[in-house]
């Protein structure tokens, strides 16, 4: 993981935003898991599957985005 930038939101406080890199193997999977805040996630290169809990898998490639709610799980 790599940050590219992190700022305090002063309309909301004790909140910030965090833009990151995340790099994955292929073949790669992801132990279940929340984030407890959004996240929108951007494919860069290469194809990701995705799910949230009750949704549909998702297959993205580059240039696509999803977007996750500080409810949702990924089983």
């Amino acid at each position: 993981m790599n940050t590219l930038l992190t700022r305090l939101l002063p309309e909301a406080p004790r909140k910030e935003i965090e833009v990151i890199t995340v790099n994955y193997a292929p073949g790669a999977v992801d132990a279940i898991h929340r984030h407890d805040a959004h996240a929108v996630v951007y494919v860069l290169e290469g194809e990701i599957e995705t799910r949230v809990r009750g949704g549909t898998l998702q297959r993205l490639g580059p240039g696509k985005v999803f977007y996750e709610s500080p409810e949702d799980v990924q089983p």
